[in-house]
């Protein structure tokens, strides 16, 4: 593999580890690593990398906010999205964002460099995983079609939710009421048939999202 790559995990331990990997690997890459808590956007403007690893460690999907602002900012390099979150709906809505590929915590290295690979080529890349979701959504799988019908505030509902957190604390982390937060409760209620937070959080639980 050939190319200039900067990577923003969220952990220095992690950046340090996939930084010597990657250049034992492939000593043709030349990586930088942003330093935790440094703003990425002066950094890709002053260098004209081929590829950025983008770690997304925040819950209440902040994580797509921060795909959103680097697009809305014209940062048009591919982005490889990492984090610890399940990949199969939390990625897709990513990809669908600005990234180019997402790799979960779940996957093993050899997935992670294929990924890393095809970008480097101008690709795109799904994970088996993220494939098969699409593939359920496109022949009307109840439980993936109910979800992909979800505002990205009520997914964002729908995970605090499943984490046990109350209406008002929801609020509070997404900067809404506590009776905003409770009609989207009743909206996602409805979207995917279910009548209350325990069935919500089994729901969540059975689909990998928590």
């Amino acid at each position: 593999m050939k190319g200039k790559i900067l990577i923003g995990l969220n952990h220095e331990i992690c950046s340090t580890t996939l930084c010597e990997y990657l250049n034992n690997r492939s000593p043709n890459l030349k990586i930088d690593r942003l330093p935790t808590g440094t703003d990425i956007i002066p950094v890709l403007n002053q260098k004209n990398y081929d590829l950025l690893i983008l770690g997304m460690c925040s819950s209440g999907f902040k994580g797509l906010e921060m795909v959103r602002r680097l697009r809305r900012e014209k940062v048009s390099i591919p982005i490889l999205g990492y984090s610890i979150y399940p990949e199969q709906l939390y990625g897709l809505r990513l990809i669908k964002a600005g990234l180019n590929a997402f790799i979960s915590a779940d996957n093993n290295i050899d997935e992670f460099c294929s990924a890393l690979r095809k970008l480097l080529d101008g690709g795109r890349y799904l994970t088996p995983k993220q494939t098969d979701t699409m593939a359920r959504i496109a022949l009307e799988d109840t439980a993936f079609s109910g979800l992909e019908s979800l505002s990205e505030r009520e997914f964002e509902v729908l995970i605090l939710i499943a984490e046990g957190k109350t209406m008002n604390e929801i609020g509070t982390e997404l900067s809404i009421s506590g009776h905003t937060a409770s009609s989207y409760r009743s909206r996602i209620l409805k979207k995917l048939s279910l009548n209350n937070n325990i069935e919500l959080a089994l729901f969540a639980f059975r689909n990998g999202l928590v």
